[in-house]
């Protein structure tokens, strides 16, 4: 309980003064103590936009994917019969 308390009044105080911050394997972390990591893959179909976060061991912890569909999916249904 204290540590959620104390990770609460973490955040709060980071949003207070706009600081930088990303939720990671080992909770919330200050974006300047990270490494940051972009980039983004496209092909016909859709383009994906991604962030990764390495801390000092160079662990990856965190990652984020937007991948935006660049035509419209084809959604359409079949009406079919039952016979029992």
């Amino acid at each position: 309980m204290i540590n959620k308390t104390l990770g609460y009044l973490k955040r709060q105080y980071w949003k207070l003064f706009d600081i930088e911050h990303v939720t990671t394997t080992f909770g919330h972390e200050r974006c300047d103590k990270l490494r940051k990591v972009e980039g983004c893959d496209e092909d016909h179909r859709a383009k994906a936009d991604w962030v990764e976060y390495y801390n000092d061991k160079d662990e990856l912890v965190h990652r984020s994917v937007t991948i935006a569909l660049k035509q419209g999916v084809d959604l359409g249904g079949t009406q079919g019969d039952f016979h029992g």
